[in-house]
């Protein structure tokens, strides 16, 4: 196991920390839960750099990686949807969880079905990595938000803002990873 795919697994630990302290009642909750987001996202961020600085990419990175995102990004807006509870952030969570699972399925379906047949490279297209960044980022903001002193309106509208900006690029790079991948 290398560096890369040590802090994978550490952001899938991190997202299991974030739902615990969720389900605690404690004064500074909300403070933990956007601390350990913050590490998580830095973690995504830095396992990528180092796998493609050092060429220590494998197959089981590429794997999990996206699968932890999957799991921070679900359970952290699960959190979000469920504390905010309003339409303008459920609908988003729908889409985003509905489009996390089909592109989970067709990943596996090519990783473990078409992949050893046909050699198919499955590869996480530009507008996903933006999804992905839109996603985290609005995340932060949202989570920022739901601190008790901090409670501004900008505040919440640039993290919904974020967060739409993310719907619209989860459905074109699904649609992209569907369009390059049925084919097979």
């Amino acid at each position: 196991m290398n560096i890369a795919n040590l802090l994978t697994m550490i952001r899938i630990l991190l997202s299991v920390i974030i739902i615990i302290i969720y389900h605690m009642t404690f004064e500074y909750r909300n403070i933990f839960i956007l601390m350990f987001f913050m590490i998580a996202c830095v973690t995504d961020w830095v396992d990528g750099y180092l796998a493609r600085l050092f060429k220590i990419s494998t197959k089981f990175g590429a794997f999990l990686d996206p699968l932890a995102d999957k799991l921070l990004v679900i359970s952290t807006l699960t959190i979000l949807t469920i504390s905010i509870n309003k339409t303008y952030i459920t609908i988003p969570f729908i889409i985003i969880v509905v489009r996390e699972i089909c592109v989970t399925v067709l990943r596996v379906l090519i990783s473990f079905g078409l992949r050893k047949i046909k050699n198919i490279e499955i590869k996480v297209n530009y507008v996903a990595k933006i999804k992905t960044a839109a996603q985290m980022v609005s995340m932060n903001i949202l989570l920022l938000h739901s601190l008790d002193f901090i409670h501004q309106d900008i505040v919440l509208i640039s993290g919904i803002f974020l967060l739409y900006l993310a719907v619209a690029a989860s459905i074109i790079s699904a649609y992209i990873y569907i369009k390059n991948y049925i084919k097979y």
